[in-house]
């Protein structure tokens, strides 16, 4: 149903999206997801007209209907692929409208309401883009009967959208959850083959989750639809897609149904950050939770602690090391949902391990991971491998010094078939929270003794 080809958009200097390649067959619910700024709502913008491409092409139903290449300016500032592969072809952009009246219709991120009229003129006006009637037939009444079958389409799409107790009120008066109902609606009114839909989720609550969820699977089947969705909640996306592409930077970086999206390493990382810790940010915000922390500490019941979570339900060792994130980044999205973030994660988050601002490298985590394991096994107790550059720094109990000094030889040749390379021993003991200081500001005479 549609194809998007080689579709490159570039603003100035900027790629939002780069070479895309993909297609939604007939019937499918196929879903866009990558992180925000990723390039999706700008892929939307092209198929449905908003953007002319900076170079590629559209397909719908096997007929191309939107083509570009760089000119003008353009051709001195494109920097994506394939620049001259449709130069001297003709160039297609036509305007929403007209895609519209093709069969592609699709819905907003922010909803687009029309504010001033009800629920019921809402899906009127949309049911107009289908009118035969002109501004002569429309003066002397000859539409009478054209009008009539459209005011009964829109009872009757009302009925299945279940907003017929709400038709006469404002569409700006509904609750958040049946105004998007309403937008898709509106959608449905203009008789789409293919449509789109942005993010259609957001701002909802997880009962609304749920139920848009079986929403958008009766409408693909009622109306024999084809779905195109962009979309952040993951529990929705993988119930409910046929298939997946996930899009990082512009660029396509994965492809697959559900089950090959979710055990992808590559997209682990990107569903773990925006699935795990966006729900539980959500959640720490419904509970009035004030602060978030990075970490795992459960000694304040006032604290919600998203690792906590992750270790017993999701068995994810470390939620930081699976989305790829620095601590920054953690506080950041807490930031961004409104919630402080505390400085002091805890033993079963393994991002404690690196210095702030070292990307989590996953490799690295369980390689520190298993040497843990290892002096645990040798020495017992408290055990903490703090990783500074090639220089790892063993923390344990004080009363376990002697210990580990006993065994050094045994610890350090483990330590090195892991691939560490200078392992010292910090004589402060064991310390729980994060890497607060860096190796070179310690006194190593007064406090690391290299083994």
């Amino acid at each position: 149903v549609l194809k998007v080809e080689n579709v490159t958009m570039q603003f100035g200097g900027v790629i939002a999206v780069d070479n895309l390649n993909l297609e939604v067959n007939k019937g499918e619910i196929v879903s866009l997801i990558g992180p925000n700024g990723a390039g999706k709502t700008t892929a939307f913008n092209v198929i449905t007209g908003v953007y002319a491409p900076s170079n590629g092409a559209v397909y719908y139903k096997g007929n191309k209907i939107i083509q570009n290449h760089p000119q003008g300016k353009m051709k001195k500032l494109y920097r994506g692929e394939n620049p001259v592969m449709y130069t001297g072809h003709k160039v297609l952009a036509p305007t929403p409208d007209k895609i519209t009246a093709l069969g592609i219709a699709r819905t907003f991120q922010n909803i687009r309401l029309f504010k001033s009229q009800t629920v019921f003129e809402n899906i009127l006006i949309a049911k107009h883009l289908r009118r035969t009637s002109n501004v002569f037939t429309a003066t002397f009444r000859l539409n009478a009967k054209e009008e009539a079958r459209m005011r009964a389409e829109a009872e009757e799409l009302l009925k299945i959208v279940d907003l017929t107790d709400v038709r006469d009120e404002l569409a700006t008066s509904l609750p958040y959850g049946k105004q998007r109902h309403l937008e898709i609606a509106r959608a449905l009114a203009t008789q789409p083959e293919l449509l789109l839909l942005d993010e259609p989720a957001a701002g909802m609550n997880p009962q609304e989750t749920l139920e848009l969820t079986e929403f958008i699977g009766r409408i693909r089947d009622e109306f024999g639809l084809t779905i195109f969705m962009i979309e952040h909640h993951m529990d929705l996306v993988m119930e409910i897609s046929d298939r997946i592409y996930v899009l990082d930077f512009g660029k396509t970086i994965a492809e697959g149904n559900p089950e090959e999206i979710r055990s992808n390493p590559v997209n682990r990382c990107y569903l773990c950050k925006r699935n795990l810790f966006r729900t539980l940010m959500a959640f720490a915000k419904e509970k009035g939770v004030e602060v978030l922390a990075e970490g795992t500490n459960e000694d304040d019941l006032h604290v919600y602690r998203p690792g906590i979570q992750a270790v017993r339900e999701l068995g994810i060792r470390s939620p930081l090391a699976e989305a790829g994130l620095t601590k920054e980044e953690v506080r950041r999205l807490a930031a961004a949902c409104g919630i402080s973030a505390a400085s002091r994660p805890s033993t079963p988050c393994m991002a404690t391990r690196l210095p702030y601002g070292a990307r989590l490298d996953y490799e690295i985590l369980k390689k520190i991971e298993a040497g843990e394991e290892i002096l645990r096994r040798m020495i017992g107790g408290n055990v903490r491998l703090r990783l500074h550059g090639q220089v790892v720094r063993i923390e344990t109990d004080p009363e376990r010094f002697s210990l580990a000094l006993e065994k050094r030889e045994e610890v350090v040749r483990q330590l090195k078939e892991l691939g560490f390379v200078y392992i010292t021993l910090d004589l402060e003991g064991f310390r729980s929270g994060s890497m607060d200081v860096g190796l070179e500001s310690r006194g190593e005479s007064e406090v690391i003794r290299q083994i």
